[in-house]
């Protein structure tokens, strides 16, 4: 079969079909370039990893921070400073085992894994 005619069939298809052949022809081409595919796992860690904590949630934890250095924070700020600490920390232990588990799973130290990434502060 020639390009042309791979072509000419590929305009005929439906969306979802052409999508999965171009699907595939991109992992076809990513297997040829030596470039390893992802498997599920590694995908969903790296999805995992790459989630941020939600901006509008560590804005407030941080002002309230800055008003607990100054002890002007009152009793339900405080209360909410915690809970907002604990999520953040439980988001943190998350993504820190996210991350050590990709480095097992790809054979390499969790410091080497972080400069692949281009994650380091």
């Amino acid at each position: 079969m020639s390009v042309a005619e791979i072509i000419d069939n590929a305009q005929k298809m439906e969306a979802k079909s052409f999508e999965a052949l171009y699907s595939k022809l991109v992992a076809i081409r990513v297997q040829r370039q030596g470039i390893p595919l992802l498997n599920e796992l590694e995908s969903d860690l790296l999805k995992n990893i790459n989630s941020e904590f939600d901006p509008e949630k560590l804005e407030r934890l941080r002002y309230l921070d800055w008003k607990m250095e100054f002890g002007a924070l009152t009793e339900i700020e405080e209360e909410e400073s915690l809970e907002l600490a604990e999520t953040y920390e439980t988001y943190s232990v998350q993504r820190l085992k996210n991350l050590s588990q990709l480095a097992a799973l790809r054979q390499i130290s969790l410091d080497d894994l972080i400069v692949q990434l281009d994650i380091g502060s």
